[in-house]
């Protein structure tokens, strides 16, 4: 949490996200099926990528479902992250060998589709070759882990290609 009082923790082999209340001395578990990435919104929202149902599921600070949402062309969803800032949600998704697709897909904080980074996979700069978790600086960049690339991309809050650091072997 941004006042650094909980912390969660997704947990796929108990099938549960945790959350661990510094202030409170307590923990709770929410449970789901296969948890993947997890983030917090500016209400501090938790939002769960449950990577069997292909969705990404929203709980209040209740620890009660308020939303989920899905997209038919989500394969293998994984890493997930927030941009604050522009109330965007992005979803990495893994894809596997015979995929068309390796990329990162773009929402609104509703779950509306707005785009995605990416595409056929590949090794060209702005292309993943399966990519597995993402995250978002404070002025909108997004970093994407590249992971069969070897390397980390920066893209804008617009999704333009920025730069790459890392490579095979290091």
């Amino acid at each position: 949490s941004d006042d650094g009082e909980r912390l969660y923790v997704s947990d796929p082999m108990q099938h549960a996200v945790f959350t661990f209340d510094f202030r409170k001395k307590s923990f709770s578990k929410i449970e789901i099926g296969a948890p993947g990435g997890i983030a917090l919104d500016a209400q501090e929202n938790l939002h769960v990528v449950d990577i069997g149902k292909k969705s990404i599921v929203v709980y209040g600070r209740d620890g009660k479902m308020s939303n989920e949402f899905t997209d038919p062309t989500l394969e293998r969803p994984l890493g997930l992250a927030i941009d604050r800032v522009n109330g965007k949600i992005y979803l990495v998704d893994t894809g596997a060998r015979e995929s068309k697709a390796h990329n990162v897909k773009i929402y609104s904080l509703q779950g509306k589709p707005l785009g995605a980074l990416g595409g056929a996979p590949g090794g060209d700069l702005g292309k993943f070759s399966y990519p597995t978790f993402v995250c978002v600086d404070d002025k909108g960049n997004v970093y994407v882990s590249d992971t069969m690339n070897g390397r980390v991309q920066k893209f804008d809050s617009n999704g333009k290609f920025l730069t790459h650091f890392g490579q095979m072997g290091t």
